[in-house]
């Protein structure tokens, strides 16, 4: 069965030859002037996904990431699909082999405050999944 390993917020992500770039990694905290609200903020996401022998190769999966304001109000949804990868020839049966997801979007601050979360999940199965708790304040640190 699939795993959803990790999810991480970063500057800026890239990957390059089989290797992931991460600048400015552990993002969860935004300062924005009052005055600049509404706001959209430019980021990434990087999140890991793993798979073992027995899920078959060349399956698709839905991946959405998922952005909710307070009270559970979706702000942002961007979806793709990824097909299972095959194993990595000449690891061990036990290995896991893992897929590198990488979202770029301009995230919606309406306002301040600690009630932003965000989610990636596949397959609409919460087992399959990993969030972040993200939040807006003020430059005085007040939301």
């Amino acid at each position: 069965m699939p795993q959803m390993e990790y999810l991480v917020l970063a500057e800026y992500i890239r990957q390059d030859a089989g290797v992931t770039h991460i600048m400015a990694v552990g993002i969860d905290t935004f300062t924005i002037p009052a005055d600049r609200l509404p706001a959209r903020v430019g980021l990434s996401a990087l999140a890991r996904v793993s798979f073992d022998l027995t899920d078959q190769t060349g399956v698709e999966h839905d991946v959405s990431l998922i952005f909710r304001g307070a009270e559970g109000v979706e702000l942002l949804r961007l979806t793709q699909r990824i097909p299972t990868p095959p194993p990595q020839p000449g690891v061990p049966r036990h290995w896991r082999t893992g897929a590198h997801l990488i979202f770029r979007f301009a995230l919606p601050i309406p306002s301040h405050g600690n009630d932003y979360r965000l989610e990636v999940i596949m397959d609409d199965d919460p087992r399959l999944s990993r969030s972040l708790d993200v939040r807006a304040v003020a430059p005085d640190g007040g939301a």
